[in-house]
């Protein structure tokens, strides 16, 4: 099983369109540091963000929390979350939904992966349906966790997809 390492964006997004349990149809292994938990619940929690309390519950039941010490990496990063979600993620996939830590992570030699194209990879490996996953992306297109560009490219893709399955 594949040893999936979450990023706050990633976290908040899913909560915010009311989604986390996407997540337990992809893996079993959920990891975030305790950074990434810091960010989004506790200080979340702190400012009264209703995704926070959600993402309380959903961390604490389906979630590995593993402290990192990230400060060597702190300087490159720019944020707590993303030099520890880097960290962690060097034995398994890192998961983001931020540009420039997905560029960072890729330059650091780790892998990392897009929240958007983890769901679609889940399309093809079929633990996600085509439903959850157009439900999924439509969700994150509507608080522009997504673009309108990359939204078209995971549909004609899926299309594509679906086109192949069928010959």
């Amino acid at each position: 099983m594949v040893k999936f390492v979450f990023d706050s964006c990633s976290l908040i997004n899913l909560a915010k369109i009311n989604n986390l349990s996407i997540l337990k149809l992809i893996s079993k292994e959920l990891y975030i540091d305790k950074a990434v938990q810091d960010e989004c619940v506790i200080s979340g929690k702190a400012l009264g963000y209703r995704d926070a309390f959600i993402l309380d519950r959903f961390v604490e039941q389906n979630f590995t929390v593993i402290p990192q010490d990230y400060s060597e990496e702190i300087e490159y990063f720019g944020a707590k979350g993303e030099a520890s979600t880097f960290l962690l993620g060097k034995n398994g996939i890192c998961v983001t939904s931020d540009k420039k830590a997905f560029r960072k992570i890729l330059n650091r030699g780790a892998k990392v992966i897009k929240i958007e194209d983890l769901f679609y990879l889940s399309l093809e490996k079929k633990t996600l349906s085509k439903e959850q996953f157009k439900q999924v992306i439509n969700e994150l297109l509507k608080i522009d966790a997504i673009s309108g560009e990359k939204y078209h490219i995971l549909i004609k893709e899926m299309e594509e997809w679906e086109r192949s399955q069928q010959g």
